[in-house]
């Protein structure tokens, strides 16, 4: 079943950007076309908190909600999701953003919304900008960054990843090793937005400044902030 909506929720409960989902769903899914949300990194304990009795406040035959599932099983062990939960990997999550209409991303650095041009997603482009606008606090969040964008890379989608502000500190120290992975293969361009001297010059990222960026964001068919 097809959705014209889909929300990548990344945000730790109880932050501005779940609020603003909250008031988001009110105006999407429809029983025939339920809106997908699907919760990766510390939006898993959203999920969690809302399997307890959220969902039943946002009118839950409206959605579909899913885990990415190495996110939970990283914070869950091998329980498997409570219902209305599932889990899926990060594959289902990119499958569907080519299908939507509109996609919402709820991150650690906030909210984007985009709307594919003309209302239709068959009219979509596949430019996807990943944007990493906070600093991680722990290595799970560094680790859990990481791997939407390997999932990205690994069904070679037309995507970068636009660091800037306190997301730089991604590629601070012994975190700019995972990153690696993908620009000494090339697999996905590696941006970093007014970056000056926070970059190693071999570590293949590309120093951009905001006019730049802002060329980056108008040319990608969906962002998603995380």
């Amino acid at each position: 079943m097809n959705s014209d909506y889909i929300a990548l929720v990344r945000s730790k409960p109880g932050s501005k950007a779940n609020r603003a989902l909250l008031a988001a769903l009110a105006g999407v899914g429809t029983v025939d076309a339920p809106a997908i949300l699907f919760f990766q990194g510390d939006g898993c304990e959203m999920a969690h908190a809302l399997a307890g009795g959220g969902f039943g406040s946002i009118d839950s035959d409206r959605f579909e909600p899913c885990v990415c599932a190495t996110s939970w099983a990283r914070r869950y062990g091998g329980a498997s999701p409570p219902a209305p939960l599932r889990a899926e990997s990060l594959v289902f999550l990119f499958q569907r953003l080519a299908l939507a209409r509109r996609v919402d991303a709820f991150g650690l650095g906030g909210w984007c919304c985009c709307l594919a041009p003309d209302g239709s997603a068959a009219n979509r482009s596949t430019r996807l900008l990943l944007e990493v606008a906070s600093a991680p606090a722990d290595e799970r969040q560094r680790r859990e960054t990481l791997e939407v964008a390997l999932g990205a890379a690994a069904l070679e989608l037309e995507a970068g990843v636009l660091f800037h502000g306190a997301g730089l500190d991604h590629l601070a120290g012994e975190g700019a090793r995972g990153w690696r992975q993908i620009t000494d293969f090339g697999l996905l361009e590696i941006l970093a937005q007014d970056a000056g001297d926070r970059i190693a010059p071999d570590s293949g990222v590309v120093a951009v400044d905001a006019c730049r960026a802002g060329r980056l964001r108008a040319a990608a068919s969906t962002i998603l902030l995380l």
